[in-house]
């Protein structure tokens, strides 16, 4: 029988305009039932080690990822990117 498996991949953390520590965020994911996170802070990475120390202790599959911010015709955009070669 199949189980169903949730997942939300656009978190941040205190690194970038979230207010949790990357374990925290990563407790709070495990907490809520999800399965599978991706930490996507805009334009760093430096929140993924904690992030993923605790994912590997709490069974919780952690996605790299990362927001960035790029420029569309004088416009602000962010551009998602998951599972990024880190």
């Amino acid at each position: 029988m199949p189980t169903s498996k949730t997942a939300d991949l656009h978190l941040h953390t205190n690194y970038s305009d979230g207010t949790d520590k990357p374990r925290r965020v990563v407790e709070l994911a495990k907490a809520a039932g999800l399965s599978a996170i991706a930490i996507t802070d805009h334009d760093i990475l430096a929140g993924y080690p904690e992030a993923k120390e605790a994912a590997d202790e709490l069974g919780i599959e952690l996605i790299p990822g990362l927001e960035m911010s790029a420029s569309q015709q004088g416009q602000e955009v962010h551009v998602l990117g998951l599972f990024i070669d880190l």
